[in-house]
Parts: C-alpha cells; sequence; structure tokens
C-alpha cells in the first residue's frame, strides 16, 4: 500500500493484562433519545433519566446536552456537572480499516466515501483522527497517530486496499465441501436434482458424509481463528488507546466486511441440507448433525466492554454494500443444488457489524452502496445525544462484566446507549 505501518506489540492481549489497566471511578454514557417515529427529543432534564448497572440504580452525578442546534440544557440538580461547550464540540475519530474481511473493490469504493467524509466533515480546529489496520497479512498497525491534519488523514484513507484473496477463498472452502457432497454415496460423483428424485445419490455413503463433515469442521476451525483474530484486534487497539487521555468524544468508523460470530455455520448449513433434504433420513445421518460449539457471542461482548470502559462509541460500516460476496453463475448453480445461501453468509457477516456497534450506543451501516450520507449522518447523530454519566459498583472481580440500563420518565420514548464494560 506504499504506508508506514507501526505494528502492535500483540493482536492477542491478555485479559488480564489488559484489565489490570482500565479502571476509572466514573462510567460516561452517551444517549440518543427519540420518539416513536424517529424524531429526536431534546428537552429532557437529568431527572429524566434513571441509570442502572447490574440491576442497582445509580446516581446520575453528570448531564449536559449536544444539541448542535439548541442551547444546551442547564442542570437541574445540585449534584450534577456539566462539560466545557469548547470540550463536547471535540471529536477524536478513530478509523479501523479491517481489509484481513473486507474484499478489495468493496474497500476501495468504501475508503473514498471516507475520504469524502473527513473533507465534509472533519472540523481541523477542533478535530483529531487516528487510522489503525488490519492488514491480510494478520497484522494489525497503525498507519497514523492521533493528529488533527485533515490532508494527511484523506491520504492515508486514500491508499487503503482490501483483501484480494477473500471472496476466491470462500468460493474454494465451498467448492471442496460441495464437491465431496457430489459424490455423496454415487459412483457417478454427480447429483440428481431434477423433478421427482432425490438431490444426492441412490445410495447412501456414511463414509462420505463423514468426510464431508470432517471437512466442515475443519474449514470451520480455520474460521474461527480468523474470526478471534479479528475479535483480539479491537482489545490490541483497547490496549493501545488505554493511558491516552483523549479530551472530548471519542468515535471509531470501523470500516469491515464483518466476521462471523458463529464461525464455520456457512459449512454446516450446506451438509445439514445436504443430509437432510433426502426424503428418508437414517440413523446413520443423524450422528453427524452434531457439531462442535462454534458461538463466541459473549466474546463478542466481553471484548467490546473493554473499549466501552474507554468511552469509546463505535460505528460500523459494511464494506459489501450491496455488492455482497461473488455470486457466479457457477456457484448459483452448485449453491442451488444443496440449498447454500451467498445472502444468509452475507447477513452471518453483518450480525457482527450491527452487534458492535450496539453494544457500544453506535449505529451500523449495512445494505447499501450509498455510504456518502450514512458517514455524514455519524456527525450529526453525535451532536444529537445527551451526556450522562455515574459512578460505577464497588469493584469485584477482574474482567466481570456489568450491564448497563438507561431509562427515561416516558416509557414510549426509545433509547440508545452502550450496553455495558468490563471490570
Amino acid at each position: 500500500m506504499g504506508l508506514c505501518i507501526a505494528m502492535l506489540a500483540s493482536l492477542t492481549p491478555a485479559f488480564s493484562q489488559l484489565e489490570e489497566q482500565v479502571s476509572v471511578d466514573i462510567m460516561e454514557i452517551w444517549v440518543k433519545v427519540t420518539d416513536q417515529n424517529n424524531k429526536i427529543v431534546t428537552n429532557l432534564g437529568p431527572n429524566d433519566f434513571h441509570i442502572f448497572i447490574d440491576g442497582k440504580q445509580m446516581d446520575v452525578r453528570c448531564f449536559d446536552t449536544t444539541f448542535a442546534s439548541t442551547t444546551p440544557a442547564a442542570s437541574s440538580a445540585s449534584a450534577t456537572q456539566e462539560m466545557s461547550s469548547d470540550e463536547k464540540l471535540k471529536h477524536k475519530y478513530i478509523f479501523y480499516f479491517d481489509l484481513l474481511n473486507s474484499g478489495a473493490r468493496q474497500m476501495d469504493y468504501l475508503s473514498k466515501s471516507i475520504a469524502q467524509f473527513l473533507q465534509t466533515s472533519f472540523d481541523q480546529d477542533n478535530d483529531e483522527g487516528m487510522v489503525f489496520v488490519l492488514l491480510p497479512s494478520m497484522h494489525l498497525g497503525v498507519v497514523q497517530q492521533m493528529t488533527n491534519n485533515k490532508e494527511a488523514l484523506i491520504s492515508i484513507v486514500n491508499k487503503m486496499r482490501g483483501n484480494p484473496t477473500l471472496e476466491a477463498k470462500l468460493r474454494n472452502n465451498e467448492k471442496e465441501l460441495l464437491d465431496v457432497l457430489y459424490q455423496f454415496g454415487s459412483n457417478a460423483g454427480t447429483v440428481q436434482a431434477s423433478e421427482g428424485t432425490e438431490r444426492g445419490a441412490a445410495s447412501r455413503s456414511p463414509e462420505t458424509i463423514q468426510q464431508a463433515r470432517a471437512l466442515a469442521i475443519t474449514l470451520a476451525s480455520q474460521e474461527e481463528a480468523l474470526s478471534k483474530l479479528t475479535l483480539n484486534s479491537f482489545l490490541s487497539i483497547a490496549d493501545h488507546l488505554e493511558g491516552n487521555h483523549f479530551e472530548g468524544r471519542v468515535v471509531m468508523i470501523w470500516a469491515s466486511g464483518g466476521f462471523s460470530m458463529r464461525p464455520g455455520q456457512v459449512y454446516f448449513d450446506i451438509l445439514d441440507e445436504a443430509v437432510h433434504a433426502r426424503s428418508i433420513t437414517g440413523t446413520e445421518d443423524l450422528a453427524f448433525s452434531h457439531y462442535p460449539d462454534n458461538d463466541i457471542y459473549n466474546e463478542v461482548t466481553r471484548a467490546i466492554g473493554l473499549l466501552n470502559r474507554l468511552n469509546v462509541t463505535i460505528y460500523s460500516v459494511d464494506a459489501n454494500g450491496l455488492i455482497g460476496y461473488d455470486k457466479t453463475a457457477d456457484r448459483s448453480a452448485r449453491q442451488a443444488q444443496l440449498g447454500a445461501d451467498t445472502l444468509d453468509y452475507n447477513k452471518e457477516m453483518q450480525d457482527s457489524l450491527v452487534k458492535i456497534a450496539y453494544e457500544t450506543g453506535g449505529t451500523a451501516i449495512i445494505n447499501t452502496q450509498n455510504f456518502q450520507p450514512a458517514l455524514d449522518a455519524i456527525s450529526q447523530d453525535m451532536n444529537q445525544q445527551y451526556w450522562l454519566c455515574s459512578n460505577v459498583p464497588p469493584p469485584t472481580k477482574k474482567g466481570t462484566y456489568h450491564k448497563i440500563q438507561v431509562k427515561v420518565t416516558d416509557p414510549g420514548l426509545k433509547v440508545r446507549y452502550r450496553q455495558g464494560y468490563v471490570e
């Protein structure tokens, strides 16, 4: 890419090491409130908010608003504090380009939109930004430390290139598994899918099913390693950010094709469809319908909880847009024979984008190729929120996840906020 990248010391920082470092007495919470028509609610005061941590109500110790078009609300509670007007206008952008999990053509398109976002929404007098990259070589690095130099940031963003082998690898993995299943008990190695015939061969071959199952588990293991490496990149970023006091709002724009929170599920689904699409499911098939636990959902919650402790809000952007993973005619034909669906896989990748943004109180930009207005809306979103803070419960065990709830007096309003943090 022609970039000077400072590699981080480790992509897999120990939870115990990071947890010892992340320790504060006050939890900041950015809250967006809308009505049933998704219209911004701007007239709430500190007494309208109730903060709960692990079900216990906490005092609202800080309160202010960041509505660009309104006058900040005066606090009516003597126990609350207000941030200065200079501080609340500052934004610290962290641009994280996940090039490992983004296709080359997709990232090329998205990077141009992010550069335009910097050109139009980045204020050099008040804003600063830094850039992280996760390379296809599986290395995480810092391309640019925090700076207010817009042109330097734009120059770096314009050089971002995605993973040129990503789509081919997915297609090859599917092809390898489907080729095994095509020979599913058949001497000819073909699949009959015409009306009135079974998908699969006339006779059942448990040995072939076992071979396909072993391959699916191997592919799932490879995908799990990549998912966990991507997840650990967030821990490394938290480790890098720890100790830096960034004045103002810290926001991460995560550009990625996403990663699977159920690694290998696409392969297990292909195998299940091949087995259970038969008119008669023999007992020998049932032994192959159980797979290793591949759900890393809780690991995602825990890792992002550490970033929440550092008050980082994440807005994720699906690099795939509306392009999705390539679906050639050959691939479509193979998928139709055994029920595989690329759209399901795209949804699986998007789940991580939605989950991570939701955990931090941000939003996910998915199912659109028109990135520019969606990116511009991030800046508007940050300027239409309430700023609250509360004390935190007494320390317990390091690594404990604490659930946050923010409620407003009017139950008809919708509230968005960070979901929890790790002690």
